[in-house]
């Protein structure tokens, strides 16, 4: 949710050159692990992997996560891959297993040459050194490690060899023996291969924060290696500026995993969801991003807090909808200080927004739904104490916040509920204003009446019977009848 308010932010922020902007996905279709659930289901590599690739960008799209433009998978870019590695050895910094036809990156020869050290985004003590250290204790001696093909405990496969026989399905031909290729040289390869086509500079890498190390770091460390920076320039031996790592989300006390099987799925979170079928995912969105704190720090998900956020989004719908039907028959709405305030609440309301989107902080989104919130506060408060609230106020109020819940992602049926059936519910959405505005004057004038003077019985029926014969309920099929109370 964060990366794709962020995408959405940075499109907004350079409409003039949209074009200018690719949003890349890269999937790893083949792996040990995907090895051994489709041996165990006695089907291909590739169709068990294409079958949970669909069915994630069902679940994107339920979260109204806008598709990448361009999509890249490891089994169709195995050729670039080889290209890539065979170009770090060519520059001395890989060298090659012959018993195993695995190619390792070599870091000492990456740092021995003057290129930027290993370990940018590793924790200090692995950038150096990840050798076990032993007791010297003969009561509780550590075994040593098992024999390795590595020189360097840091190095790691650039292409895992694989036996001669083994099946094409997941194995390739390369220089070096049948294979495939190690997981983190897949992203650097086929970033590359994104920015020659396309002639462009990646400017954004980003994933989980479990990614940091060693994956990003590693990808650091092969790119700078495959470009071969000279470090008489420093300004030009970096790979990647910008990096986003985004939290875990976390449950009773752990971060989800397939492994401790206490992950909750996007399908069971729809049932969760399920009496919003067209804005369960908008609920999730707020949750996602106005209540879990920084992008960087782990979400703590709970069902009371999904309910505390789908309280939070019916009562934003609800505002929205009601400040839209809010009609002024006054005929004329002459301005006074509780205008000039509520036009002062809007303009702060703009000017973080301003700050959050072009200010350097822009993955706070929480910031926002915050301004939201205070907005739509000040604006409900204004406008039950001014019955004659010019319209152009409550227009400002209403265009300005569905701005920014589109910005964000949400759907319309959160941003502009009016322009739906019912709102976020059925019915037509000039039936769903009708409605709205229909009992917003029904409690107005039992409010006036009983403030005037004592509201008799009579009176009560009538203004229940106004409500009862209007057509607007009959459009919507809801037919009323009036029966004896006994």
């Amino acid at each position: 949710m964060t990366l794709d308010f962020y995408r959405r932010a940075i499109l907004s922020n350079h409409k003039a050159t949209p074009s200018g902007f690719l949003f890349v996905l890269n999937i790893t279709d083949i792996d040990d692990k995907i090895i051994d659930r489709a041996s165990s289901q006695n089907i291909p590599p590739k169709q068990l992997a294409r079958h949970y690739e669909s069915e994630f960008f069902s679940d994107m799209d339920y979260l109204n996560v806008k598709r990448p433009d361009v999509v890249v998978r490891v089994t169709d870019h195995v050729d670039e891959i080889i290209s890539y590695v065979s170009q770090i050895l060519s520059n001395g910094y890989a060298y090659v297993d012959p018993p195993s036809g695995s190619v390792y990156f070599d870091t000492q020869s990456f740092e021995s040459k003057g290129l930027n050290k290993y370990g940018k985004m590793a924790p200090p003590t692995s950038s150096v050194d990840f050798k076990p250290k032993h007791f010297d204790s003969p009561k509780s001696p550590l075994p040593p490690p098992p024999p390795s093909p590595k020189k360097d405990p840091r190095d790691f496969a650039l292409w895992k060899g694989c036996p001669p026989d083994t099946s094409p399905d997941i194995s390739f031909p390369s220089p070096w023996g049948v294979g495939r290729p190690g997981w983190h040289v897949e992203c650097s390869a086929m970033i590359d291969y994104v920015s020659k086509i396309t002639t462009t500079q990646p400017s954004v890498h980003a994933g989980g924060i479990d990614l940091k190390f060693p994956h990003h770091t590693n990808e650091i460390a092969q790119a700078e290696a495959y470009h071969d920076f000279p470090s008489s320039d420093p300004s030009s031996s970096q790979w990647m500026n910008n990096w986003i790592h985004t939290g875990h989300l976390h449950i009773n006390g752990a971060k989800m995993s397939k492994s401790l099987k206490n992950f909750v799925t996007i399908p069971q979170l729809r049932s969760m969801l399920q009496s919003s079928p067209k804005t369960g995912g908008d609920v999730f969105r707020w949750w996602a991003l106005g209540m879990t704190g920084s992008h960087g720090s782990n979400a703590v998900w709970s069902e009371e807090s999904m309910k505390e956020a789908s309280s939070i989004h019916a009562k934003l719908v609800q505002f929205l909808l009601m400040a839209r039907s809010y009609t002024n028959d006054k005929k004329s709405s002459k301005w006074t200080p509780s205008e000039l305030g509520m036009r002062k609440h809007i303009e702060k309301f703009l000017t973080s927004k301003e700050q959050v989107l072009t200010g350097g902080r822009l993955l706070e989104a929480s910031i926002l739904t915050k301004q939201i919130l205070i907005l739509v506060s000040e604006a409900k408060s204004y406008m039950e104490k001014n019955e004659g609230a010019p319209e152009v106020i409550r227009n400002t109020v209403v265009d300005e916040i569905g701005d920014l819940l589109d910005l964000m992602g949400f759907t319309s049926y959160t941003s502009r509920p009016y322009n739906h059936e019912g709102g976020s519910g059925s019915g037509s959405g000039r039936d769903g204003v009708q409605v709205a505005k229909l009992f917003r004057e029904f409690r107005e004038n039992v409010r006036k009446s009983a403030l005037q003077k004592d509201l008799n019985k009579g009176e009560l029926l009538s203004l229940c019977d106004s409500v009862r014969d209007d057509p607007t309920l009959s459009r919507l099929g809801v037919f009323k009848a009036d029966v004896k109370v006994v």
